[in-house]
């Protein structure tokens, strides 16, 4: 990042780039809330106040309002407060089903809806695989899917899940034919040698598809840099958690891109869904298969 800091200075002493700095300017409050429904019996939220002074951005956390999780117009729960700035609420999301969240913060509402998905439904097929080579069956693409793999140094059988601690591969491969492109640059061969799939930087979204089914299933790969033991997650997501994560990953990679200093200028957002705040309320379902050297658990 200092490569690129140094080079977007560069290009404004070139051009003369003078302004007058305005160390009075007006301080912007923002409430930003973020939560995703999960497969999982705990949800958890994030309530902060975004605070824009003299060009630097600072959060404070919230810590007193009114959070519901509402089915139509029945409450099913309210979020509380755990003390370590994260909200919880005890629930577990029902599948295809509409939820509206509201959080009243002093005098302003924040309102948002989102859909808990059906997991998409994949499957292995270890007979065939061998380094780098992991073989998957997807049976049904109704709403989109975003493709991690996971590094991990627990060693334990029983850890059905990743830990903050474990690592997620920068880049990745698959041959995919719902594999969106927009995150591709080039072939895995140039950083895995025995690898020969597109590859993708940290994700790999795969579009939604009705057509995909049991009947019409589609065989593909997930190649990686996978070590003793690794987790590939296959993540569903709702439709706004889709887009969250699509604009999010197109912003980092832009920043990183110094082909093109332009587009550090580029003012377009990240998706939210929250109304009078920023943020993100949506769903997902997750499914690990966890690989133990070539052992799936």
């Amino acid at each position: 990042m200092k490569k690129y800091l140094a080079l977007f200075v560069s290009i404004c002493l070139l051009s003369s780039c003078v302004q007058d700095i305005d160390f009075n300017n007006g301080i912007e409050k923002v409430l930003v809330l973020n939560c995703l429904l999960k497969n999982d019996t705990i949800q958890t939220l994030r309530l902060t106040r975004s605070i824009s002074l003299n060009n630097h951005r600072t959060y404070e956390k919230v810590t007193e309002a009114d959070i519901q999780l509402f089915v139509g117009d029945s409450m099913v729960g309210k979020f509380v407060y755990n003390g370590i700035n994260k909200w919880e609420l005890k629930y577990t999301p029902m599948a295809s089903t509409e939820y509206k969240i509201v959080a009243i913060v002093g005098d302003t509402t924040l309102t948002a809806s989102t859909t808990m998905p059906i997991g998409n439904l994949f499957d292995s097929n270890q007979t065939l695989d061998s380094y780098p080579t992991k073989n998957f069956i997807q049976y049904s693409a109704k709403y989109p899917t975003w493709i991690t793999v996971i590094n991990s140094a627990n060693i334990l059988l029983s850890a059905s899940k990743p830990t903050s601690k474990d690592r997620a591969c920068n880049d990745i491969g698959t041959n995919n034919k719902l594999a969106d492109k927009f995150n591709q640059f080039g072939n895995l061969k140039l950083t895995i040698s025995e690898a020969n799939t597109p590859a993708y930087h940290y994700y790999i979204r795969l579009y939604n598809d009705d057509t995909l089914n049991e009947e019409n299933p589609t065989d593909f790969v997930v190649e990686a840099g996978y070590e003793d033991y690794v987790y590939v997650s296959f993540i569903t997501s709702s439709f706004e958690y889709d887009q969250y994560l699509k604009t999010s990953l197109q912003k980092v990679l832009s920043v990183a891109d110094d082909t093109d200093p332009a587009i550090w200028f580029d003012e377009s957002s990240i998706y939210s869904n929250i109304k009078n705040g920023k943020g993100i309320f949506g769903a997902y379902n997750e499914e690990f298969f966890r690989y133990d050297f070539k052992n799936r658990i």
